[in-house]
């Protein structure tokens, strides 16, 4: 079957397509039906396969169509990155990509805080598969690559089990159907570069017992900082614009060719408006107010409009993104709620935050909330 060969990639032929017509064809009796169609079938792949039943399904595009307003929602202020990003996923889905390749392969640049990561994440989130995450910086040094791709032979721990067969074989292999989010690229050793050049040529990666793992199912994506200190000098002369060109030549300067031409997208990050704090506020609060929820407090806040103008004001930095914001929200609003939650009765109120701007700082008042029925 077509969607067992794409889909279901840690097992083999004929057993993977029998076990799905059996768990498919056992369903159908469940129900007391006769005939099992093809949604039986896309929902046991999707089982399987740990990914969405809209992502499987050949004639859905649903999950789609509607793919780039949805990232929107979470990352604010950089809607060309994302429809460049989600354009590249269409022409996969679509089929008019090559089948021995990735879905996508990409590398975001940009300042810090702009929203790589979590794009990235949301991306996996909306197409409901996982998110495999490794932090480059751990693999500086050039005997790492035998940490992603496993001890070659006469080395301690060749071929013994997962940890033997290497990092990045090992996770994707367990989840074949994600998106690879190799964070901080740059901080990478030349010869763990050199192994992304067999995945982004590919789609598969053998490791050192001489095991192929497959990636056309994967998703991409590289993250990096390079470039964006230089972007943020001034041009010298006319115009008061950052030097964006900066950032290009960084790229061109650190990565070889083959591995450039390999890519299919370099996704430009810009570095955030002060008018997008207001944004960020909203989505902490609603962040906020989630947790509570899912640990089952009747519990929420609300900010005034001068407390959130505030919030923007102090954790606004263009140089590092929304990171300082998140820590400003942090020490200002969550570690004074944390206090009144353990040591005052909140529960089944709402928690008013406001400013003081005589006295210069925030405030927390208790209001009744509607008790959960």
């Amino acid at each position: 079957m077509d969607l067992t060969d794409r889909y279901v990639k840690t097992r083999y032929f004929p057993d993977k397509a029998l076990d799905v017509m059996d768990a498919a064809g056992a369903t159908v009796k469940l129900r007391n039906q006769q005939m099992v169609n093809m949604e039986d079938v896309v929902k046991q792949v999707a089982k399987a396969s740990r990914i969405g039943e809209d992502v499987i399904d050949i004639d859905s595009t649903d999950s789609y169509m509607t793919l780039d307003s949805r990232i929107k929602t979470s990352v604010y202020g950089q809607d060309d990155a994302i429809d460049n990003l989600v354009e590249s996923i269409i022409l996969s889905k679509s089929g008019l990509r090559e089948t021995n390749k990735p879905i996508g392969s990409f590398l975001f640049v940009g300042p810090t805080g702009t929203g790589k990561t979590e794009t990235a994440r949301t991306l996996a989130n909306e197409l409901q598969c996982e998110l495999v995450k490794f932090d480059m910086s751990e693999y500086q040094e050039r005997h790492s690559v035998a940490k992603l791709i496993g001890a070659p032979p006469g080395y301690v721990g060749h071929a013994e089990g997962k940890m033997g067969q290497g990092q990045l074989l090992a996770a994707v292999e367990a989840d074949p159907n994600c998106v690879l989010l190799l964070d901080e690229v740059e901080k990478a050793s030349p010869e763990v570069l050199q192994i992304l050049l067999q995945v982004m040529d590919d789609g598969r990666l053998t490791g050192s017992a001489g095991k192929v793992v497959d990636f056309t199912n994967v998703i991409l994506i590289m993250t990096s900082n390079l470039g964006a200190a230089d972007a943020e000098r001034r041009r010298i002369g006319f115009g008061d614009g950052t030097n964006e060109s900066e950032v290009l030549k960084a790229i061109e300067n650190f990565f070889t060719p083959e591995f450039r031409n390999r890519l299919d997208n370099v996704v430009k990050f810009n570095k955030l408006d002060v008018n997008l704090m207001g944004n960020i506020v909203d989505r902490l609060i609603a962040d906020t107010n989630n947790l509570l929820i899912s640990n089952g407090k009747n519990i929420k806040i609300a900010v005034s409009e001068v407390a959130r103008q505030q919030l923007c004001e102090d954790g606004y930095d263009p140089s590092m993104g929304a990171r300082p914001l998140k820590r400003v929200f942090e020490h200002e609003v969550k570690k004074p709620l944390s206090k009144k939650i353990l040591f005052e009765n909140t529960e089944d109120k709402i928690i008013k935050v406001d400013y003081d701007v005589q006295q210069k700082e925030y405030t927390f008042r208790d209001a009744a909330l509607r008790p959960r029925v």
